[in-house]
């Protein structure tokens, strides 16, 4: 689903079905969303925060520096072929 072109209604609906859904299964809180597809906006932050996420991942590469905002964390593509040694944290 396109959280973006979601109604106000239906994204409270979905994000906080799912995240229902999955606390009943892992029974324990679940404090973090990805974002199906990289797909947010503003409005899709404030429904996420308003059904009690903490942070939320995005599809956009790079890295987490202190101070970015929790609900647009970027990613870094790791492939299974990748050597660990080759990665670049600096």
């Amino acid at each position: 689903m396109d959280l973006s072109s979601a109604s106000s209604d239906e994204l409270l609906y979905e994000l906080q079905k799912s995240k229902n859904l999955l606390e009943k299964h892992l029974r324990q809180t679940v404090c973090f969303l990805a974002y199906p597809s990289g797909s947010f906006n503003d409005q899709v932050i404030a429904a996420a925060k308003r059904c009690g996420y903490s942070a939320a991942l995005t599809t956009e590469p790079g890295l987490c520096r202190p101070g970015d905002n929790p609900f647009k964390l970027k990613r870094i593509r790791i492939s299974r072929s990748q050597d660990l040694g080759s990665l670049n944290f600096a």
